[in-house]
Formats: C-alpha cells, sequence, structure tokens
C-alpha cells in the first residue's frame, strides 16, 4: 500500500523484529509498494537488511492460512527452488506473528531490481523456465487449493442497486460510480462467462499443479544469482493457465509454445477483473480521502471496466 497502515508504526515493526525474530534492527522504514499489504525495509546496526510485510487479518482463519501457504514455498525452495525466496522463521518457529490486527513476517532483503516493462522476450522465457519447474513439482503438503467462487459475487451481482444513489465516501467517490453506471451491463456477462469457464476447469481437477499465481514482473527481482520470486502469499493448487494468462497476454504467445486452454486463460483473466471491480467499486463508494492508494484504486477500477475482453465474445 503506498500509505503506512495508522495502526501500525515503524516502531512496531522494530520491537516484533526483536522480540519474535531476535533481530537486532534499529530502524524499519515503510515502503510505498505493491497493492492489499504494507511492507518495511529494516536495518541492524551493521548494514543488513530485511524485509517485513503486514497482512491484514480480515477473516477468521487468516493468519493459519498464510502460516500453510508460506509453509509450502518453504517446502518448494528445500526441494531445489531457488528463485523461490522464502519467509524466515520467528524464533519460536511460525512464520508469522500477530501484531493487532496484521499478521507480519520478514524474508531476506534482496539486493537487485524489479524487471521494468512487460514479460517480453528474455525476461517471459525466464519465466516460464521458472514456471515449468514450478508446475512440475509434487505440490507440497499444506498448499491450498485455488478457490473458484467469486468472493464478493453479491457485490457484484448488486452494483446496479448499490450505484443507483449516490455515492459519498469521499472524492473519488462520484467518478468511481460514474464509471460503474457507465459499464454496467458488462458486468453480468462476464460473471456468466467466468461461470461457464469454471465449470470446465473443474473437470480439470486431476492436473491442477501447483501455482504462483501471480508471477509477473512485480513479484520478480533480478539478482546477481538469476530471477527471485517473492509473494508467495497466492500460492495454490490450481489449472496451469492461472500462471500463463499474464505472459500470454503480453508476450502474445507462451514461451516454449507450452499448451494452454484459451478458455481456462480468459477465465483467470475474468477472476481477475471481477476481483478488482468488486473490490475498488466497494473501496470508492466508501470512506476516503483521496489518497495515493485510493487513485490507484480508481484508475484499477476505470481499466478492468473499460480493457478489452480477452476472447471476442458476447460483450
Amino acid at each position: 500500500m503506498r500509505e503506512a497502515p495508522p495502526d501500525l508504526g515503524d516502531v512496531d515493526v522494530v520491537t516484533l523484529l526483536r522480540d519474535a525474530w531476535e533481530l537486532p534492527a534499529i530502524s524499519a522504514e515503510h515502503l510505498p509498494w505493491g497493492f492489499g499489504a504494507w511492507h518495511w525495509r529494516a536495518t541492524e546496526a551493521g548494514g543488513r537488511r530485511w524485509f517485513v510485510t503486514a497482512d491484514r487479518l480480515s477473516r477468521p482463519g487468516r493468519q493459519e492460512e498464510l502460516e500453510a501457504t508460506y509453509g509450502a514455498a518453504r517446502e518448494l525452495f528445500d526441494r531445489g527452488l531457488a528463485f523461490v525466496v522464502p519467509t524466515v522463521p520467528t524464533t519460536a518457529g511460525p512464520l508469522t506473528q500477530r501484531l493487532g490486527g496484521y499478521a507480519l513476517s520478514v524474508t531476506e532483503w534482496l539486493e537487485g531490481e524489479r524487471p521494468t516493462g512487460e514479460l517480453t522476450g528474455l525476461g517471459a522465457e525466464q519465466t516460464m523456465t521458472a514456471l515449468a519447474a514450478l508446475h512440475g513439482e509434487q505440490p507440497p503438503s499444506g498448499i491450498g487449493v485455488w478457490n473458484h467462487a467469486l468472493t464478493d459475487r453479491g457485490d457484484l451481482e448488486g452494483l446496479a442497486t448499490t450505484s443507483e444513489p449516490q455515492w459519498s465516501g469521499g472524492p473519488l467517490s462520484g467518478e468511481a460510480r460514474a464509471q460503474v453506471r457507465a459499464h454496467l451491463a458488462r458486468i453480468p456477462v462476464w460473471i456468466a462467462r467466468y461461470d461457464a469457464r469454471v465449470a470446465a476447469a473443474l473437470a480439470t481437477r486431476a492436473g491442477w499443479v501447483a501455482t504462483h499465481g501471480e508471477p509477473g514482473p512485480h513479484n520478480q527481482i533480478v539478482t546477481a544469482q538469476g530471477r527471485r520470486w517473492v509473494d508467495w502469499e497466492s500460492l495454490r493448487v490450481a489449472p496451469r493457465e492461472r500462471d500463463l494468462t499474464d505472459l500470454a497476454r503480453t508476450a502474445g504467445r507462451i514461451p516454449g509454445d507450452v499448451a494452454a486452454d484459451p478458455e481456462l486463460l480468459e477465465m483467470f483473466d475474468l477472476r481477475w477483473r471481477l476481483d478488482e471491480i468488486a473490490t475498488f467499486s466497494a473501496w470508492l463508494r466508501g470512506p476516503h480521502t483521496g489518497t495515493e492508494s485510493d487513485r490507484v484504486a480508481l484508475g484499477g477500477l476505470v481499466e478492468e471496466l473499460t480493457r478489452p475482453d480477452w476472447l471476442p465474445g458476447d460483450s
């Protein structure tokens, strides 16, 4: 997130690192990176640095889910998948530590750069090489299964009603509502197409593999030792197309001519689109002040409402 959470300060992070990880951190700096979680760079007196993530515990069982997922990622690293950046356990053993309404986790700080631009050329080929290794592994113990159900289906199906009155949560509410109203007719079409694709995907369950979920350049770091992959929170057993959609979109093809079902590629594109529309429309009709994160949310909402469909169809 672009702004630090109001109820979790730098000093809180430093104190927890000392208490739960016994890391002699002397400072922590919030980083305006990513979206959905909060991040800090923690620094020791000798200069060693750590990457700290705080995930909001938004529902019961969320911390247990994170523990299992990060544990599965560590198992993949221990098996020899060197591109996996594993989570560092606390001195007591767990991979996360609760602090207020958050679960904090720690990974090593990587010296390198995030890839610029899209997944094309050599970057696409290297990404596909890593995905082939990941997809070829037996899914580790504790890994979750991709949940095909639309989390916010009720909100999506109710947008025609909830967008009738003016939205007054903050300075971006009016523009967000206008965009939703302008594209309302497309949303049920996308939901119907998604449901049809899910029915086909469930019939392939025996062939599902371990997937990262978001293997784009924003979750890769180019280091002197090669590309390393971060943010394993989304690791799930799923159709391999879950990891191939971005490659197919930006590279124009999947490197190595890997076989992929175009309808399943579209299914994951639709899932991303529908989740973003539901999340951002709820965000912007609710209380907000016009922060940078709020503006990113509005940009994401407009993008998902207006971009072309994955496959030509009935929209």
